[in-house]
């Protein structure tokens, strides 16, 4: 059954398209979803960084302390078990913890999860964890802040994003790309059947005009077809024409052959006749 299916070019043309078609779909589905996971996690970024600005708009120091508000600007960072919270550190976060911790962030036990990650001045780290088996996108920035006397104090804001809701428009668009790429797979599956039995047809046609050659119904392939098949079935014609050339050769040289030998013939049975009359003859005078 394999080889027969692959004697047909017909069948070549369909398994090759069954094939191709799905893995095509399926590359461009996955390059289309990691550019648009890529574009919800930068946009992610940039708001979170911008969250970050606007805590170190809204610090000030106070002696050679940090202080903040309770209450800031951002109404997500002051709703209690909010997806989205922040934390201050510096340096010393092991030994002193938690400078200042938004509302949201409340009911977190940060100690537990957060060991501190130290950055170069200036430098800025987007990366992922877990907490509670929680998925959180985490945004560092790093800063230095010169106090009234010199003092020079390293700071890190630290802002936690829940992904849930970024996993969930994730979810939305893959099930929503995976049913249009599928439907649009097989609809062109369908339309290269379609294409493959137009494109096939200069084919089927020169093996009817062939079947009619053989049955005598027509001495030579006279149909229209592409300039592909053209050098196919003029080289059949001239064959076809050798053919027919030949036999009428042979046709003139038999009848050649037979006029040549016919007198010859006359003769030789005009002498018989001759014998058989004088045996008859003298058969019967001697009788």
């Amino acid at each position: 059954m394999p080889t027969l299916c692959l004697s047909s070019i017909r069948s070549r043309l369909i398994i090759a398209s069954c094939i191709l078609l799905p893995l095509v779909c399926g590359l461009l589905a996955w390059s289309l979803d990691k550019a648009y996971s890529s574009s919800l996690e930068q946009g992610q970024q940039r708001q979170m960084m911008l969250q970050a600005y606007a805590l170190i708009a809204a610090a000030e120091i106070e002696g050679s302390t940090l202080w903040l508000p309770e209450q800031v600007s951002d109404d997500q960072l002051n709703q209690l078990s909010s997806d989205t919270f922040a934390i201050i550190v510096n340096e010393n976060f092991k030994t002193e913890g938690v400078l200042w911790q938004s509302v949201s962030a409340s009911d977190q036990l940060i100690e537990s999860f957060w060991h501190g990650r130290n950055l170069n001045v200036g430098q800025h780290e987007f990366s992922k964890i877990q907490v509670d088996q929680k998925d959180y996108f985490v945004l560092q920035y790093a800063i230095e802040w010169e106090t009234s006397l010199g003092q020079i104090l390293p700071f890190q804001f630290i802002v936690f994003e829940n992904r849930s809701a970024i996993n969930q428009q994730l979810f939305e668009y893959r099930h929503t790309l995976w049913w249009w790429l599928g439907g649009i797979a097989l609809l062109l599956v369908m339309l290269q059947l379609v294409i493959l039995r137009w494109g096939l047809h200069p084919i089927k046609s020169v093996i009817g005009d062939l079947s009619a050659v053989q049955q005598g119904e027509t001495e030579n392939l006279d149909g229209r077809y592409p300039k592909e098949l053209k050098l196919m079935t003029d080289s059949i014609n001239q064959l076809l024409q050798h053919q027919a050339n030949q036999r009428q050769r042979y046709r003139d040289t038999l009848a050649n052959l037979a006029h040549s030998i016919k007198n010859p013939v006359a003769i030789i049975s005009s002498a018989l006749d001759r014998v058989k009359k004088d045996t008859k003859q003298k058969n019967l005078c001697v009788t």
